[in-house]
């Protein structure tokens, strides 16, 4: 009679039209094919950060990364405090 499943704006919930959630549906996804996609589109992201960051004297700019996950308060409240000390310590550069 009720129902409180919580749902997301603008996504179809038909039956029909949800995604399988099931092993062999993760295995297509996750093909040797689509992986070299995926690494070929990630390696030009970096070539055209490289090629935008990079300056006379300096041929290999620092770059940071942050693996974070969670979505609540604290999970989002440490990474900000992460970045603002890696903003901090790299002079805001």
């Amino acid at each position: 009679l009720f129902n409180y499943r919580n749902r997301a704006y603008g996504l179809d919930y038909r039956e029909e039209n949800r995604a399988a959630y099931s092993y062999p549906a993760m295995q297509k996804l996750c093909s040797a094919e689509n992986q070299q996609k995926d690494k070929a589109a990630t390696l030009r992201i970096l070539d055209n950060w490289l090629e935008k960051n990079r300056r006379a004297g300096n041929p290999r700019p620092k770059i940071v990364f942050m693996c974070v996950s969670g979505g609540g308060m604290r999970s989002s409240l440490w990474t900000l405090h992460t970045f603002q000390q890696a903003d901090r310590a790299t002079n805001g550069k």
